[in-house]
């Protein structure tokens, strides 16, 4: 169920993997009951679903649904949250068009910087917790991924909110809470 706001808000939760991304995103989710759409779960059913789909080609597809569902939502007035990377122009381009075909949805871009080692051990505790994700070491195999790290730590945007996720979970969702419930309170 869609609570009600002065207006359909867009969150997008962007950031390095292991800055703490989904976590954030589906605090949020829960503190404000919006649907959250995650590009890794998505991207992941497509790859799972079909086979014959390569892995790169079934995430690309992801991509399309998620930004696709985004924009279904805003226009039900419903606000969304979309826990993805955000670390190549292609996105950043949806996320715009969206909103430029939706001028009153309320954005709300938040990215999570968190220095690089500290994702790296994230990603290797996660998969100390879930030997089903990768390690950092195979993570860092993957051939996009340094120009995704680029990409992020160049991003100069004035719409978005950067939150330093080298902190405690509860600090980080504090920040991100103050943000959005500060972008909701404007409109």
């Amino acid at each position: 169920m869609c609570w009600p706001v002065v207006a359909p808000a867009l969150v997008v939760i962007g950031g390095f993997p292991g800055s703490g991304k989904t976590a954030l995103a589906r605090r949020l989710a829960a503190r404000f009951s919006w649907p959250c759409l995650a590009s890794d779960t998505i991207g992941g059913s497509i790859r799972d679903t079909l086979d014959e789909v390569p892995s790169g080609r079934a995430f690309r597809a992801g991509y399309a649904v998620l930004f696709t569902l985004a924009e279904e939502f805003l226009g039900l007035g419903c606000p969304v949250l979309i826990d993805t990377n955000m670390g190549w122009e292609f996105q950043w381009r949806e996320v715009d068009a969206i909103l430029s075909r939706r001028p009153d949805a309320i954005a709300a871009p938040i990215l999570l910087r968190c220095p690089y080692q500290v994702c790296l051990d994230r990603i290797d505790q996660r998969h100390r917790e879930d030997p089903a994700q990768p390690t950092a070491a195979e993570l860092q195999t993957v051939g996009h991924i340094p120009r995704v790290r680029q990409f992020l730590d160049d991003i100069d945007r004035p719409d978005v909110h950067v939150i330093d996720a080298d902190r405690p979970a509860d600090a980080v969702f504090a920040d991100a809470e103050k943000y959005v419930t500060g972008r909701l309170a404007r409109r």
